[in-house]
């Protein structure tokens, strides 16, 4: 048995996602675990569909079991994304290779960045280079051009590379045993407005199901067809009112606010009448627009400092195949977290791990919202595994 894992948003699962796991079975997995996003990704907004639906259509599509990367670290910095779904990797105890798809496709080059990164001394070259008013990820990215090579740079340039790099780093941290399998990206690039090779980028996909344009994507038509979509900007004025009832010591109190920012973050609150204005008042060179998207969906959904510091407290199951259960089978006897099924596994739990999921409740109730069809509270603690 080869157990591939396999760290996603599948936001929405495509072609490519496709393609990167047919080639972790051409590599020998006999086995595709997903450590997925929940209702909310990375990008500070909310997934296009439900968790569940993306499930679904991963399991149809050739992964065997579907866990979730918890919302405090899925809607986090690459970094502690990354450091999400390492620790349920890690937890799991049984995974021997992380696959992804990068645009380098070097894998020596990959590793040995992903290694720089994780040391401790790279930490300190980068502060002289934040102190000229740039992001973390240029000031990085201009760092390791400068001490070591610009081919390191062009690693640190492209997002799939850098989430690579994390993975690695993150195991490396861990001191896991593992393997690490990319795949060069062959299709269209990470936001790319058009088709490449007959793949589309994901906020290509996402921008065509906004205008209710086909592609010929037929994984993506077929979800499109059969699930309900859900519309993030149905939460704009929410999000403004809750923008606008925070204080300075407020936004100081979240992730990524550091250096004073809460007083931009303030003042922006107060002037803006749109989300967008609100992004483009506290942009600057130092702080993107992911960086601020993400910074207003924690105020919104009540994640803190403390939260994103802590633990990987579980390992949640959203869906499994007849492998899956096997994976799920040898895990019994490696696993070094709490398996979570259902609600009542939950309170059997720690404070820490429950504090956890009350917070993912809470932010599905809101993600419910946003739907064609608005649902009831509670859908976390009655949903069932999706079994396939």
């Amino acid at each position: 048995m080869k157990i591939t894992a396999i760290i996603s948003e599948f936001n929405p699962f495509h072609k490519g996602h496709k393609y990167l796991i047919d080639k972790a079975r051409e590599n020998g997995a006999t086995h595709i675990v997903a450590v997925m996003s929940g209702n909310f990704v990375q990008r500070g907004e909310g997934a296009v569909f439900s968790k569940w639906d993306r499930a679904e259509t991963a399991l149809e599509n050739g992964v065997d079991l579907v866990l979730e990367n918890p919302l405090i670290f899925a809607t986090a910095s690459a970094q502690r994304f990354a450091y999400g779904g390492v620790g349920v990797i890690n937890g799991l105890g049984c995974v021997n290779e992380i696959a992804f798809g990068s645009e380098s496709g070097d894998m020596e080059k990959i590793t040995e960045v992903a290694e720089i990164i994780a040391d401790n001394e790279f930490a300190e070259e980068i502060q002289k280079y934040l102190s000229e008013g740039i992001s973390f990820p240029k000031a990085r990215e201009k760092a390791i051009g400068e001490k070591y090579s610009e081919e390191y740079a062009e690693i640190l340039s492209q997002p799939n590379n850098i989430l690579a790099c994390e993975y690695i780093s993150e195991c490396r941290k861990a001191k896991m045993d593992i393997n690490f399998f990319t795949v060069p990206r062959i299709g269209a690039e990470h936001d790319a407005e058009k088709e490449k090779n007959g793949f589309y980028s994901a906020s290509h996909l996402r921008e065509l199901l906004k205008k209710s344009i086909k592609s010929d994507d037929e994984i993506f038509e077929n979800t499109r067809r059969n699930c309900k979509a859900f519309d993030f900007t149905k939460l704009e004025l929410p999000i403004l009112v809750k923008l606008r009832s925070f204080t300075e010591n407020d936004f100081k109190n979240l992730p990524d606010v550091s250096e004073g920012m809460e007083n931009r973050l303030y003042s922006a609150a107060q002037k803006a009448v749109s989300l967008n204005e609100f992004y483009e008042l506290v942009k600057t060179k130092r702080y993107t627009h992911s960086r601020i998207r993400r910074i207003c969906l924690c105020a919104f959904l009540g994640i803190t400092k403390e939260d994103v510091s802590a633990d990987v407290p579980y390992i949640r199951v959203i869906g499994f195949n007849d492998k899956g259960r096997e994976i799920l089978k040898t895990s019994k006897d490696t696993m070094s977290l709490p398996l979570v099924r259902k609600y009542s596994d939950i309170k059997n739990l720690d404070r820490n791990a429950q504090h956890f999921f009350d917070i993912e409740s809470k932010a599905t109730d809101i993600f419910t919202l946003c739907g064609e069809e608005i649902l009831p509270c509670g859908l976390e603690k009655t949903e069932k595994i999706i079994k396939k």
